[in-house]
């Protein structure tokens, strides 16, 4: 078994074996050893989120104060409220009410939203009812780490065809700087073989997702789809965190990724690890696939086809399951 990363065990989970066959929809717990979205039954008109997701969707109209505004502390200001509240809803269902966190709660929301004493009061037990009203008591599992949560409105996923880039067929020869990153990443990967404790690794880490990050971007750029420049490497990080620091049940590295996790990638842990746009999730795969390419051309691996084919069989059991969760 493979420790990747000691700050990271609740993520590793007990392991269990991983079956010789999975389709892409059968990924249950035996990567990582903990839930998949995809195998969770949820009554109809709700969906599964992980407890972040649940907070981030619930304090949605308190953040609604701060959109357009660009103001970061505000919208942090914004999930404590909501943190607060849902404490709050907690301690009301046991027959507990804490009248002093009330009133700071009526308060910091006077603060962040610009509303007087009676509207402050209003939007505070509006917020005490959509709790109840997004996640209902009936219809919450055993799993404390599942949240089930009421579908606010249908989303449109888009076709995967909408959100594919041409890449220019030209390649994009590598510089100094695309040779030091391969370099570094194959450090990166030795650091993995080796089995290397994580506190000896993790800046390495860092500076090497940050480097792949943004010669990820150039290289779009120069390839004729410089509108992915910034949305691209953002899923990169997702997929870099996933492979390096999630913990794996044999070693997992860029260049030697084996189907089952690209899968489980998809179908599980961006769901679970990402706060998006139901929409939005349909990113990934461009994003995965031009990135297998840009690697190939810079040397570090010698043929992305075999994980772009990976990807792409995963593809439209992905979009299923979008649309099931969020349609």
């Amino acid at each position: 078994m493979v420790k990747k990363n000691k700050k990271n065990k609740k993520e590793g989970a007990k392991k269990i074996p991983v079956p010789v066959r999975q389709s892409p929809e059968s990924v249950k717990d035996a990567l990582t050893g903990i839930f998949s979205f995809s195998e969770t039954e949820i009554p109809e008109g709700f969906r599964p989120v992980s407890m972040i997701q649940a907070l981030a969707e619930y304090a949605r109209p308190l953040m609604a104060f701060s959109e357009g505004k660009n103001d970061v502390k505000n919208l942090q200001k914004s999930l404590d409220i909501a943190r607060n509240l849902w404490n709050y809803a907690i301690k009301e269902d046991k027959g507990n009410k804490d009248e002093n966190l009330r009133a700071e709660i009526i308060r910091m929301i006077k603060t962040v939203s610009g509303l007087n004493d009676n509207e402050s009061y209003d939007f505070f037990n509006k917020m005490i009812a959509r709790r109840t009203y997004l996640f209902p008591p009936d219809v919450q599992g055993n799993n404390p780490m599942i949240t089930v949560m009421r579908k606010e409105f249908l989303q449109v996923i888009p076709e995967p065809e909408s959100v594919q880039v041409n890449l220019s067929q030209t390649p994009v020869p590598p510089d100094d700087k695309d040779r030091a990153m391969v370099k570094a990443l194959n450090k990166m990967d030795r650091y993995i073989l080796e089995n290397t404790e994580y506190d000896q690794w993790e800046p390495h880490f860092f500076s090497i997702k940050e480097d792949c990050c943004r010669g990820f971007g150039k290289w779009l750029a120069d390839k004729g789809v410089s509108r992915c420049s910034y949305d691209f490497p953002f899923c990169l990080e997702t997929f870099f965190s996933f492979v390096y620091q999630q913990s794996h049940q044999e070693p997992v590295i860029l260049k030697n990724i084996p189907p089952a996790y690209i899968e489980s990638f998809f179908m599980d842990y961006l769901l679970r690890k990402v706060i998006a746009e139901p929409g939005e999730y349909i990113q990934w795969i461009p994003a995965v696939k031009a990135f297998y390419t840009f690697i190939f051309e810079k040397g570090y691996i010698a043929d992305p086809d075999p994980v772009i084919r990976v990807i792409e069989k995963t593809e439209p059991h992905f979009v299923r399951l979008l649309k099931k969760r969020f349609g």
